[in-house]
């Protein structure tokens, strides 16, 4: 069986679906879940939530990227860009 260009033929094992001759033709590219390691959603939503990632000529997938961060009203991102803090600063009253 052969594949389209932008396509890889995987075993029915590895697969949801089958062919007559037990493999089927898969794209190279598939949208996944961003990564979200190290990044604290509270306050917050992610702009790039799915992600396309790549199958190189080893069969391996590219690695997705990195997670966005929006925060919400009333919050900012700190340096890091990992969590949304509170854009209001509390300070002590005046004592006069």
């Amino acid at each position: 069986m052969e594949c389209a260009a932008n396509q890889h033929l995987e075993d029915e094992g590895q697969t949801n679906g089958t062919t007559p001759q037990g493999r089927k033709c898969l794209p190279n590219q598939k949208t996944v879940s961003c990564d979200d390691k190290g990044i604290n959603k509270a306050n917050g939503s992610f702009t790039n939530e799915k992600v396309s990632v790549t199958r190189d000529a080893n069969g391996t997938y590219t690695t997705p990227s990195k997670c966005t961060l929006k925060c919400n009203e009333g919050f900012k991102l700190n340096e890091a860009k990992t969590a949304c803090m509170s854009s209001t600063k509390q300070v002590s009253c005046d004592k006069t």
